[in-house]
């Protein structure tokens, strides 16, 4: 089929979806097309439709499927039954794979990719290997990953995608997303190229709530995406934003999102929820009206809308809603609603918001819980905390090194992934700090692993003029290490301790 007759199929295509909403009924049009010599085209066009729609947004295969969801695999494989088999081999290899035919599904997929890529002058990249490959068949089967690496080292594929498909047989093999932050960091460090590694390592911080992490992949993803859509990284980046109190940031994120996918599911909602955080109530009630009349994520918009008249003075008209609402609006809220005056009242007037969000003011230093220190991670996340909270940690100014084009400072990979700084961290003059974290004195390298570290990135991170810095924090420092950081101006050397109090 040539170029210009595909394009004749899409646009058939297209008209049939824009008439029939749902895969069932889409499915039954075609169905009843027979006799028409568009018919197994059209169908074709449905089962490519129809898995990317299984696909979407899921890193792996919901382990228990709701009825809905099976009904729709179900739907997507009995309408590849009706394509030739030899023609069709990828479709019937994911069919098959759905259905639990694990070998014959390895075997089809190795003809067809024989067929697919063999003679083709151009190398399977990172965008093919997600599409055909990690997307379709996600956690797979046990031996899926290993088969499929060993056949594409008998193809035409580039490098860093054979190691790509060798890390993701580890990747779903992990049991935690600690261990998944853990492989996908490294193998990102080592392969800065490649896109998929920061995708999935973004939705990894989600589900360990480290916003800034997520948002420092993202924003590298971006505009190289080859998983998630460009509507689910704006999406995912202003709900980090939100998290983090930045509602601002949170607005801009969730705008973008709705550019690129004008009915993308919750991100109206959430639009309209962050200008209420923020207090903009009349923006923020025109938004959930806008969900409402659309019928877009309506048992939300419903609850937010009469939580904003609330804020709005507007009683009656809350009332009112709640009544003639199709969705059930909270218990709390309709409390609220029934107590508000008969008459609506004015909002209070509300001060401007500032620019810069400060939801959380610096705290003063609060000691530190007995045994909170019992690993470096520990040691870690607190002073994190502290310095994301904005607190004189070493007697002044630091932040947690973050730029858009590149990854948090927690846990910043080096070198290729070969080194690992525990917290990298800058000033306000643009210098940059290597924190070095050990829980007690018996690391007889320590000054040498942060000498190393520092030079790196003096060398490579800095630009002229700009110095690097390094600071060791432990629990107790040897005399040699005390003499060796003495004589070097660049680097610092810090005692933890434990603050207790009795309880009387």
């Amino acid at each position: 089929m040539d170029e210009r007759e595909q394009e004749r199929i899409k646009r058939r295509y297209e008209t049939i979806k824009n008439r029939y909403h749902t895969y069932p009924e889409l499915s039954d049009a075609i169905d009843a097309l027979k006799g028409d010599r568009d018919q197994t085209s059209l169908r074709v066009e449905l089962c490519d439709d129809h898995l990317s729609a299984l696909c979407k947004g899921l890193v792996r295969y919901p382990e228990k499927e709701d009825a809905a969801y099976a009904d729709m695999k179900q739907l997507f494989v009995r309408n590849v039954r009706l394509l030739p088999r030899e023609t069709y081999l990828y479709f019937h290899a994911v069919a098959d794979y759905y259905e639990g035919e694990f070998d014959a599904a390895l075997s089809l997929l190795k003809r067809d990719a024989e067929l697919r890529w063999q003679d083709s002058a151009e190398p399977i990249n990172e965008g093919v290997f997600v599409e055909y490959y990690m997307d379709p068949f996600k956690q797979a089967f046990p031996g899926f990953w290993p088969g499929l690496t060993a056949l594409l080292q008998q193809l035409n594929c580039a490098p860093e995608v054979l190691a790509l498909a060798a890390c993701l047989g580890e990747y779903y093999q992990c049991t935690s997303a600690e261990e998944t932050t853990e492989l996908l960091a490294s193998f990102a460090a080592a392969h800065p190229g490649l896109s998929l590694p920061k995708e999935l390592l973004g939705l990894s911080y989600v589900e360990l709530k480290k916003w800034h992490g997520a948002i420092a992949c993202f924003s590298q993803a971006r505009g190289k995406n080859v998983f998630l859509y460009s509507d689910d990284l704006s999406f995912y980046t202003a709900w980090c934003y939100g998290k983090l109190r930045q509602y601002r940031k949170e607005e801009e994120w969730y705008r973008k999102c709705l550019e690129d996918e004008p009915q993308g599911g919750m991100a109206l909602n959430n639009l309209g929820y962050s200008l209420y955080k923020q207090r903009r109530y009349e923006e923020a009630l025109e938004i959930f009206e806008q969900c409402l009349k659309k019928e877009i994520d309506l048992p939300w918009a419903a609850n937010n809308a009469v939580r904003t008249l609330l804020a709005l003075g507007r009683g009656q008209d809350a009332r009112e809603l709640i009544a003639h609402s199709s969705c059930t609006v909270s218990a709390d809220l309709r409390r609220k609603a029934e107590q508000a005056p008969a008459k609506d009242r004015p909002a209070r007037p509300l001060a401007p918001e500032p620019e810069e969000e400060t939801e959380q003011a610096p705290m003063q230093d609060r000691g530190l819980p007995p045994a909170a220190f019992s690993s470096e991670k520990a040691l870690e996340n607190e002073l994190l905390a502290q310095l994301e909270a904005g607190q004189w940690v070493f007697g002044f100014p630091l932040k947690v090194y973050e730029r858009e084009d590149d990854f948090y400072g927690q846990q910043y990979r080096i070198d290729g992934g070969k080194g690992i700084i525990d917290l990298l961290c800058e000033d306000e003059e643009g210098d940059l700090y290597v924190v070095e974290l050990k829980k007690d004195s018996a690391y007889n390298d320590v000054y040498a692993q942060t000498r190393h570290y520092v030079d790196w990135v003096q060398k490579n991170m800095l630009p002229k003029g700009k110095r690097a810095y390094g600071v060791i924090v432990l629990g107790s420092a040897s005399p040699q290490l005390i003499e060796q950081v003495r004589g070097d101006p660049q680097i610092r050397l810090f005692a933890y301790q434990l603050h207790c109090t009795e309880l009387k």
